[in-house]
């Protein structure tokens, strides 16, 4: 039994010592036919001519105006593209033009009138006769470029004015991105903008006070602390009746900021549960320290509002980033939205669906609107919705409760600590009658 073993085994290995024996037979005999050197030849070559360009062009082309290193990253990319071949005969058809919107450091739209320029980068393929190409934005800070050669261009703006993304690499104009949305600064804008968050302070009000009615919790009181550059060292800053503080709206903060204030202050709070409650709308939601809720936004009903504009009651809590599905790159933050709407009109679950463009009437025709009971008493959509925002219904006396959040199945992919929380959140929402 043992013999016959060996036997297989020593044939086994023959047999992989042929195989490969052919294999490298054949490949020392294609790589010295004609055809194969001067393959190999080519290939080198090109190579070879690659990198002398690059470093020729890259002596050529000042770091600085590449917004730093990751420029010339991305222009060694963006330059190795053979112009006769089929993937850049497609691009030229479509990559002529490019749009987005400048937007303060409050994500507002900029209204003025902004000249913005592209100048040509050597070496990206364009021609010599490239010149500078000036474009001006239009109504809500948009713009579009276009451009008749593809390549590489600098980004700058008109005097006073300067880009606060300065890592942005070059617009290329031989790949697809499009849709930017560019941070852009004027010290006199800026000083506009901020008059327009002024409070005066009035009798009897303290930091904690004010951040409790713009922040919803007290102990976000370093934010305005910051804001008006009060010293924290010895706790909350002391102010008096007549001082003038800016106090930024929680919705125009970065997200960098709410994280920063997460992570730097009150830890002690994030394992304590807060609560909301609205006496006019009657509800009650309980939510962790470490969210951030905004001040609640409340509205009369109109009629002729677009569905989509169409509550009369908002109540947002914002919560940590959570990286999206698939993407190593791309974080949203997560929330948990209590909406109000009017339903003097008596729609269904399902018409109320459609009519504020959660889902399409199509898609409730073929079966596909899926939902199921919850333990509060509302109604969980858990199929046929559109985007990342999953919803939980109430129908209550006249009104539509609508408690949007960030999808339950994205979260919990990339962040289950999240995801529980939400789920502790929504499982609160009750009426408080």
């Amino acid at each position: 039994m043992y013999k016959i073993f060996t036997k297989k085994i020593i044939i086994i290995t023959a047999v992989i010592w042929a195989i490969v024996l052919i294999g490298l037979i054949s490949f020392l005999f294609l790589s010295s036919s004609p055809k194969a050197i001067e393959y190999f030849t080519e290939e080198t070559k090109k190579t070879d001519q690659y990198q002398t360009k690059m470093e020729s062009c890259l002596k050529e082309i000042s770091p600085d105006a590449l917004y730093g290193i990751y420029g010339i990253y991305s222009l060694r990319t963006i330059d190795d593209i053979d112009k006769n071949d089929e993937y850049y005969a497609e691009i030229e058809k479509t990559f002529h033009s490019k749009r987005g919107t400048i937007v303060d450091m409050y994500g507002d739209p900029i209204q003025e009138h902004i000249e913005m320029y592209l100048d040509p980068i050597p070496c990206t393929g364009l021609s010599d006769n490239a010149k500078r190409l000036t474009f001006t934005t239009g109504e809500n800070g948009g713009f579009e470029f276009f451009v008749e050669e593809l390549g590489g261009y600098t980004l700058s703006l008109q005097d006073a004015w300067y880009l606060e993304n300065t890592d942005l690499k070059p617009v290329d104009f031989r790949n697809g991105n499009d849709g930017y949305r560019l941070v852009v600064r004027n010290e006199e804008h800026d000083r506009e903008m901020l008059a327009k968050y002024i409070k005066t302070v009035e009798y009897g009000e303290t930091l904690w006070s004010i951040a409790t009615e713009h922040y919803g919790q007290g102990y976000y009181w370093p934010l305005i602390a910051r804001a008006n550059n009060l010293k924290q060292d010895e706790g909350i800053p002391e102010i008096f009746p007549g001082d003038e503080l800016v106090v930024t709206p929680i919705a125009k903060l970065s997200q960098s900021q709410l994280e920063e204030i997460r992570q730097a202050f009150h830890a002690e709070d994030f394992g304590v549960s807060l609560n909301i409650t609205n006496r006019q709308f009657n509800y009650s939601i309980d939510y962790p320290g470490r969210w951030v809720a905004q001040s609640p936004l409340t509205r009369g009903y109109d009629s002729n509002a677009k569905y989509y504009d169409s509550y009369i009651h908002e109540q947002k809590i914002i919560g940590p980033e959570y990286r999206q599905e698939y993407s190593s790159n791309n974080w949203e933050m997560s929330f948990v939205t209590v909406f109000v709407y009017d339903n003097r009109e008596d729609k269904t679950l399902e018409e109320f669906a459609v009519y504020r463009d959660i889902t399409d009437q199509s898609v409730i025709d073929m079966g596909h609107f899926v939902t199921e009971e919850w333990e509060n008493g509302g109604i969980l959509l858990t199929g046929g919705y559109y985007n990342r925002t999953q919803h939980l219904f109430f129908l209550k006396d006249k009104l539509i409760y609508d408690i949007a959040f960030s999808s339950l199945f994205s979260v919990e992919q990339t962040d289950p600590g999240i995801h529980q929380e939400m789920l502790d959140m929504i499982h609160s929402f009750k009426f408080v009658d």
